[in-house]
């Protein structure tokens, strides 16, 4: 919209809810912004040179803007020490995740470079941003452990000082389009539970847990499809094709779904389900249950935030053996799921008519706070 102070958006890995959080700004904001970024390829070496790599475009930016954003992918002290004109500007760092606590495949160890420059950004940040509480509180409860190693560091200190500049602003959804599909959609009474899997084909998603259930139960001869609708990646796990080949006469719809396609695809369904491990906001999730979709989620990480207070006794599952009890009583009952899934105005609050305004008083407030200092 271009009413409010100039904003640089400096973004190595331009890609996925990187790109859909900053195009987001930059269409529903005021802000004036200016996109400086790269194509989303190898992650790993978009964090170790990806401010080196961004100084030449930031170089050319007239006029210079009046802040800048970035994601937990830029290395911040070093954009701030090879680009001088721009490192006393404003600066927000947006956590979309942290790698402090993304969870590791088994014989993986975690990164400490990584983390380093997590830690490192937010220190260096005028403020802090995450996309979800339960992601700012797991981040900074994982500093302590990971800097008893260094000698002279106070953790204590650190966590204080990114704290009292953190805040939680959610990554905004565009609901329009899920509003649409949930209400043309074909009524399905009379036929079998569908179920959305709207996730990606990764091992912090945890597909196992899911098509291990649903094996159980079609085996137990309960009706019911599925929807998986993903983009598959390279390391898609095995179990994946075999869980295709062996339910394979439920599959109502898999693969990589966009725009209107993907919203009518949801709002086929009658249950969003998700056994994720790292899950930092949901995005997925809200818009499933905004095209009419009745969730039901693992009680940890953002989930028990996605629901709210009104949602989160009946949508939550404990565990494992929980989900399958769970899928058996939808399975048998589809219709009484049905009668009682209205949860879509639940998800208004992540609608970037609610959202856009948040960035706005933010940049706002830090812009004039840096001009009074000054």
């Amino acid at each position: 919209m271009g009413k409010g102070p100039r904003l640089a958006i400096v973004e190595p890995w331009f890609g996925e809810s990187h790109k859909t959080l900053f195009l987001g700004i930059a269409k529903h904001t005021n802000l004036d912004c200016e996109l400086v970024t790269l194509p989303p390829q190898k992650w790993r070496w978009r964090m170790r040179f990806g401010a080196a790599h961004l100084v030449s475009k930031l170089d050319t930016l007239v006029p210079q803007p009046d802040a800048l954003l970035v994601s937990d992918y830029l290395n911040l002290p070093t954009l701030k020490g090879l680009c001088p004109q721009i490192a006393k500007l404003p600066t927000v760092v947006y956590f979309l995740e942290n790698q402090l606590t993304y969870p590791m495949r088994r014989g993986v160890r975690r990164d400490f470079e990584f983390m380093a420059y997590n830690v490192l950004s937010a220190l260096a940040a005028t403020r802090t941003v995450f996309c979800s509480q339960n992601q700012q509180d797991a981040m900074l409860e994982a500093i302590p452990g990971f800097l008893k190693e260094d000698p002279d560091a106070d953790a204590d200190a650190v966590v204080a000082a990114i704290r009292q500049k953190s805040s939680v602003i959610p990554i905004g959804v565009a609901l329009d389009r899920f509003d649409r599909a949930r209400i043309s959609r074909p009524s399905r009474t009379g036929k079998p539970l569908r179920l959305a899997w709207p996730h990606r084909f990764e091992h912090d998603k945890n597909p196992d847990d899911f098509f291990d259930v649903l094996k159980t139960l079609a085996e137990e001869g309960l009706r019911f499809e599925i929807a998986v609708l993903v983009r598959a990646y390279r390391d898609t796990p095995t179990s994946m094709n075999n869980a295709k080949e062996q339910l394979q006469d439920r599959i109502k719809a898999w693969g990589f779904y966009e725009g209107d396609a993907y919203a009518e695809a949801l709002a086929a369904c009658d249950v969003v389900v998700s056994t994720a491990w790292q899950e930092t906001q949901g995005i997925a999730v809200i818009e499933a249950i905004r095209a009419g979709c009745d969730p039901l989620l693992p009680d940890r990480l953002s989930y028990p935030e996605v629901l709210g207070p009104n949602l989160t006794e009946k949508h939550l599952y404990k565990s494992k053996g929980d989900l399958r009890r769970r899928l058996r009583w939808m399975m048998r009952h589809p219709d009484r799921v049905r009668a009682t899934s209205n949860h879509f105005a639940e998800m208004s609050r992540f609608d970037w008519a609610e959202i856009a305004p948040k960035f706005d008083e933010l940049f706002s407030d830090m812009v004039s706070q840096t001009k009074t200092e000054c």
